[in-house]
């Protein structure tokens, strides 16, 4: 399965399959969807993602007997997108956009601002009307420079400092590289606490704020040297293959073993720091080339949710012929 084009940013890939028949070694250049009916058309392979069910005959396939509405036109989809068979476009996730301009681009597409934009003209230093993109509960109805993220405090700890995924995986590795020791700086916090408290039994009232910086700086070392070799390693790797798939994960893994083996003296702690993060890679990168993404699926509003939508008040109204005519 190819990378991006030379017109599109390079996306996360994986090797499908090859057919059973096809000797080892041998390209497959037959259908691509080999264990189905002849002539079928995967939809979700095509776009070069994966799925953990695959259809053999077009009957099996909700492609086919419930086609998905053309992009743009879908009311309750973010970016007017099919909420049924796109990943939850309110949420950036791993696309390879910067953060702003993201938000700029859900803004604009959103429900809210094109039908007041119908009658009013927004002026550009208008600081942004509340939107829903996903018509999801109240809650989500909140400025357009907070969107793009499932908590309110994520998009505030984002504004800071680089973002790995503002730019493919095969640009800017140094922004990687910080943007893991930022990540892995905010994570630290919890686990210096967690040092005072188990490891060197200090009881709340003996700790100063010289002592919890002191701790944390000596904890940070290790994990920012290897956080950023990771990140730089991953982005150099993908950039000379042009690639976004599991193998460079290979050379990350390695980066991180060496810099805990040189840190540490020690190639034990070193091979099961590169096996781990191998295997927490690989397990992250399948996560992003499923259909749904790291995103995952918008709830559709034909689904029975707590808050209680469409289906689930049918359901609990029952039939007409059962619905009670006196409540006396």
């Amino acid at each position: 399965m190819g990378g991006g084009g030379n017109d599109e940013p390079l996306r996360p890939t994986y090797n499908l399959l090859s057919a059973p028949w096809v000797r080892y070694g041998k390209k497959y250049t037959g259908q691509t969807a080999w264990w189905a009916e002849p002539n079928f058309k995967d939809v979700t392979v095509d776009k070069k993602q994966n799925r953990l069910e695959y259809f053999r005959f077009k009957e099996e396939d909700p492609y086919w007997y419930d086609p998905p509405v053309k992009d743009g036109t879908s009311i309750p989809g973010a970016l007017g997108k099919d909420t049924k068979y796109n990943r939850n476009d309110a949420i950036k996730g791993d696309t390879p956009i910067p953060l702003k301009e993201w938000q700029e681009k859900l803004y604009k597409g959103s429900t809210q601002y094109k039908e007041i934009a119908k009658k009013w003209d927004i002026s550009p230093e208008h600081p942004g009307i509340p939107i829903n993109p996903g018509y999801e509960p109240n809650w989500a109805n909140r400025s357009p420079w907070s969107q793009g993220h499932t908590t309110r405090i994520g998009w505030k700890l984002g504004l800071w400092g680089p973002r790995f995924f503002d730019k493919p995986l095969n640009e800017d590795p140094i922004t990687k590289g910080l943007a893991v020791c930022k990540y892995a700086a905010f994570l630290m916090v919890p686990i210096t606490v967690s040092d005072l408290v188990a490891y060197q039994g200090l009881g709340y009232k003996d700790w100063t704020l010289r002592l919890f910086l002191a701790r944390y700086a000596r904890n940070c070392a290790l994990p920012f040297a290897a956080g950023f070799a990771w990140g730089v390693t991953m982005c150099t790797a993908s950039n000379i293959r042009n690639k976004d798939d599991v193998y460079n994960h290979l050379f990350g893994s390695f980066a991180v073993g060496a810099v805990v083996t040189a840190a540490l003296d020690n190639f034990p702690k070193g091979s099961w720091a590169a096996v781990c993060t191998l295997v927490l890679g690989v397990g992250w990168h399948y996560a992003r080339i499923l259909e749904h993404g790291l995103q995952g699926r918008k709830l559709i509003h034909a689904s029975s949710i707590h808050y209680g939508p469409t289906a689930a008040h049918d359901w609990l109204q029952g039939p007409e012929s059962e619905k009670p005519r006196k409540w006396w």
